[in-house]
């Protein structure tokens, strides 16, 4: 089944017809999260090559970014020797992309080489050992396995766990400085990383010879025999051993979370020495331990934790992990935005940045088992989380105000205008920041993020008017947000079943208003202006609805 079919089986060919191919990547923003999985069994190539056959035109020539504007030059070497295993050994499963190219130079990545947790501490101490724990900066984390993990290294370092994140929750976000700690010796892969010692310098050299690969300009690579403690060589399968794919691709993640520093340590020495050794051999990281971290050569005249922060820096990070606060990491990245603001010296910011906790935390649980004084204290919560929200004035707030307040079951239409407000806030923000880039086309189609809640608000506006009788404004509110929302089928309802066209002339004239005037560009209602205008299938069903009412008078 190619591509195509599956969006079409899937009701979304529309949707994503808007989005890009471009860069060797496709937007996926808004997709459903079951179709994710047939999108990355497709490599760049094919997908580019279906758009090309179902729509025509011009073959897209695929446009390829070599600059990595985040990490440096060093970091990004250790990147693509992992990316380079991954081309070996599962070379089918990924297109062939060059290596990014940083635009500054960088320090190596280090692996401290340790045999306690107390010598890895004292280390990344550096010159400030007068304490036996990691005190954070505002840029820097630890970097764990799993959630297993991440509570054992909160323990082991008396840190924050807020400060140690998996793999997945670190997933989007950058930090000046990362610790990686025992990635390898938590791996499920266990001792197949000793395939890496499968990888020779031949192999290498035929990657670099690749017609792809030599087109970035890096046509040159180190690879020394240092006397290393060897592994027992394990040839590859395929079959046995594909958890790697994963694995390296989280090793890649992992990595690349780093702008300036990142230490890798592991506490079994078995399980990391293969990658570690092809580290060294591919001259990309630094070896520190105890025995040579002297004043000359060591770390020690490095703070590298607990480096001075001013409270700007504090203030702008916090302002960064409330703006990437989403999905698994939504509540670890409120936490730490809400210390940020702390360390700055904002107790408002903290404290909104709290309120947004407490929502999220309040949201997953189920309030219709809760009575009597429970049920009252629960809605009391519900209240005093909204008013902090509103308080803030914050359009990323908005929302979850709105949705605080929905939970109480009360004050549905003011509801409906948060939802509203807030869609139109993000759509009005969307356009001007798409303006400065010089980007922008009007009328400008709503995202699937902002239909989502213009649809809220057009439900619930809709169902305070059915409760009060059908009031002819909140049905006009419910029409000009199920239009917004893109949902014309909705909105041709309140038309066909004369909710909207029962009093007068007045109220019918007042729908083709909204329908026909110019009115402005910049309005949510001004895509589907266009469409009524141009008369196009989606529009059909309003279409009809009108020209029906219209008869009728």
């Amino acid at each position: 089944m190619t591509l195509l079919k599956v969006l079409q089986s899937e009701s979304t060919l529309g949707s994503v017809s808007e989005e890009i191919v471009c860069l060797g990547y496709i937007s996926t923003h808004g997709m459903p999260s079951h179709l994710l999985l047939y999108l990355f069994i497709w490599n760049t190539a094919d997908v580019r090559q279906i758009f090309y056959n179902q729509f025509g035109g011009i073959e897209p020539r695929l446009l390829q970014l070599s600059h990595n504007y985040r990490s440096h030059a060093g970091v990004l070497r250790l990147a693509a020797c992992v990316v380079e295993l991954l081309y070996h050994f599962f070379g089918n499963s990924l297109d062939k992309l060059p290596p990014d190219l940083g635009l500054f130079s960088g320090p190596k990545p280090v692996i401290m080489d340790v045999a306690n947790t107390q010598e890895l501490v004292l280390m990344l101490q550096g010159a400030k050992r007068e304490t036996s724990r990691i005190e954070f900066g505002a840029h820097q984390v630890v970097i764990v396995r799993n959630e297993n993990a991440k509570q054992a290294v909160a323990e082991e370092f008396g840190v924050d766990p807020d400060w140690v994140m998996t793999v997945q929750e670190s997933k989007g976000l950058e930090f000046d400085d990362v610790l990686l700690y025992n990635f390898f010796s938590d791996s499920p892969a266990g001792d197949l990383w000793r395939v890496a010692s499968s990888y020779s310098e031949s192999d290498i050299a035929a990657y670099y010879q690749d017609s792809t690969v030599s087109a970035s300009g890096v046509e040159k690579y180190d690879w020394e025999s240092p006397l290393l403690t060897e592994t027992r060589h394990l040839d590859f399968n395929s079959d046995q051993h594909k958890i790697l794919e994963t694995e390296l691709k989280q090793l890649y993640t992992a990595i690349t979370r780093a702008r300036v520093n990142i230490f890798i340590a592991e506490t079994d020495r078995e399980s990391s020495r293969p990658m570690f050794n092809y580290f060294q051999r591919r001259c990309v990281v630094d070896v520190m331990s105890q025995d040579n971290d002297t004043e000359e050569e060591g770390l020690s005249n490095v703070r590298v934790f607990g480096a001075m922060n001013t409270v700007e820096d504090w203030r702008s990070r916090g302002e960064y992990y409330l703006r990437n606060a989403e999905g698994e990491r939504q509540a670890g990245c409120l936490r730490l935005a809400a210390k940020c603001f702390d360390k700055a010296g904002e107790p408002k910011r903290r404290d909104y940045a709290l309120a947004f906790l407490s929502f999220t935390e309040i949201d997953e649980q189920d309030s219709s088992k809760l009575k009597g004084k429970q049920g009252v204290e629960f809605k009391e919560k519900l209240y005093s989380i909204t008013e902090q929200l509103l308080e803030a004035r914050d359009v990323g707030f908005l929302n979850k105000a709105a949705l605080c307040l929905l939970k109480t079951g009360e004050q549905e239409e003011y509801t409906a205008q948060l939802f509203e407000l807030y869609a139109r806030l993000s759509y009005t923000q969307r356009i001007s920041d798409l303006s400065e880039e010089g980007e922008v086309v009007l009328p400008l189609a709503q995202s699937v993020h902002e239909k989502k809640y213009f649809g809220y608000a057009a439900k619930l506006f809709a169902k305070c008017s059915e409760q009060r009788g059908i009031k002819f404004d909140l049905s006009l509110d419910a029409f000009r947000n199920y239009v917004s929302a893109g949902l014309y089928d909705e909105a041709a309802e309140l038309i066909t079943f004369g909710i909207l066209t029962t009093n007068n002339e007045e109220s019918l004239a007042a729908v083709l208003e909204m329908c026909v005037l110019k009115g402005e560009p910049l309005e949510p209602t001004a895509p589907f202006r266009k469409d009524f205008k141009h008369k196009t299938e989606k529009a059909r069903p309003i279409l009809d609805a009108v020209k029906n009412a219209m008869m009728d008078y």
